[in-house]
């Protein structure tokens, strides 16, 4: 099931941190198949950085360990020190062999939306879809009173 089919518009562009080629390969592929029209890569934690500095994305997906620990990376910290109206537009994945794919309290304990773990790769199309949908649903009154009152 894609994004449109949904009713999630806006949700075109995606961010993929992730360094094995194979699975960065596999996850780009993924978002295309759900829907994404712009689904870009970066190797590095640098390279990330830059380029949020210039774009505004979406959905951003984090390898754990992509720059180093999660805990100390400088990609994670910009997006908990991000304005709260700019954050909210962000879905954030977090990918990662210590966590239960789509516990909640692992996830929010992280700053993500949804945390998967990579044994479960396989899943993800579901697992996206599924999580994106309830978030869509959960804001979509907030974002539609925003929207009336001329704020984004």
């Amino acid at each position: 099931m894609g994004l449109s089919e949904l009713g999630i518009s806006g949700q075109g562009s995606a961010l993929v941190c992730i360094k094995e080629q194979e699975k960065l390969t596999y996850v780009t592929k993924s978002l295309k198949e759900m829907g994404f029209s712009s689904v870009s890569q970066a190797l590095s934690e640098k390279e990330a950085l830059d380029k949020m500095k210039y774009n505004q994305y979406e959905t951003i997906i984090i390898e754990d360990g992509f720059g180093g620990p999660l805990e100390e990376s400088q990609l994670m910290e910009e997006l908990r020190n991000m304005e709260v109206s700019q954050r909210r537009k962000i879905f954030l994945v977090l990918l990662g062999d210590r966590w239960e794919t789509g516990n909640i309290i692992q996830a929010f304990s992280l700053s993500a939306n949804l945390v998967i773990n990579q044994r479960l790769l396989d899943k993800l199309k579901e697992g996206l879809t599924a999580a994106m949908s309830r978030q869509y649903k959960f804001y979509k009154v907030f974002n539609d009173s925003r929207g009336a009152l001329g704020k984004s």
